[in-house]
């Protein structure tokens, strides 16, 4: 698999209907930000939905995305994070390009309940984007917020261990978080107010 140098990809904002930015509002002195998918924490202005294209050559490359009987949807993260992987960055830039409308009834709206249907494909996102993330903080999150969903699903701790490819004792620490941070079900009903979208 070639490792790649330069960008292979751009991604402008998302806003809704009405002009507001879903997500933050560019504060960057940059006009744009050249980063992998999986450094996209470090940039306020780069979280939450945005509209990345990549070149055709670069998808064909990496897909397709993996599919799980009886599951309709694997988590797009996964092949985004697999192409951060190879190194090829993304142009992001402070631009509006893409209107939409978040459904009541919508994907977004029923986050938790989706990855509880399709806990396969969530497991594999969040399995590679942790052993992808860049920075202690990213995989502690992301770990945590797996353990609480697998949690809601009835799964043990040696079987989270297991699914994760971590530590008995990683489990362990994530244990003493979730009983330290809030639950995550209060996470992301906090993460998806209208202000923080």
């Amino acid at each position: 698999m070639p490792r790649y140098k330069m960008e292979m990809g751009v991604s402008g904002l998302w806003m809704h209907e009405d002009g507001r930015v879903i997500g933050y509002e560019w504060t960057n002195d940059a006009d744009y930000i050249d980063a992998l998918n999986t450094e996209r924490y470090r940039y306020k202005e780069l979280m939450r939905d945005k509209a990345e294209a990549y070149y055709t050559s670069v998808l064909r490359e990496f897909a397709p995305i993996p599919e799980f009987k009886g599951e309709n949807d694997v988590e797009k993260g996964i092949l985004w994070n697999r192409i951060a992987a190879a190194g090829c960055k993304i142009r992001w830039f402070n631009k509006k390009i893409y209107a939409c409308e978040y459904l009541a009834d919508g994907m977004s709206k029923n986050i938790i309940k989706n990855y509880l249907k399709n806990y396969n494909g969530y497991t594999l996102y969040e399995r590679e984007h942790i052993h992808l993330a860049i920075g202690w903080k990213e995989k502690a999150r992301s770990t945590l917020r797996y353990y609480e969903i697998s949690k809601m699903k009835g799964v043990s701790d040696a079987q989270i261990a297991l699914k994760l490819k971590i530590s008995k004792s990683m489990i362990v620490v994530i244990k003493g978080m979730s009983f330290i941070k809030k639950p995550v079900l209060r996470f992301y009903r906090i993460f998806r107010k209208p202000q923080n979208l």
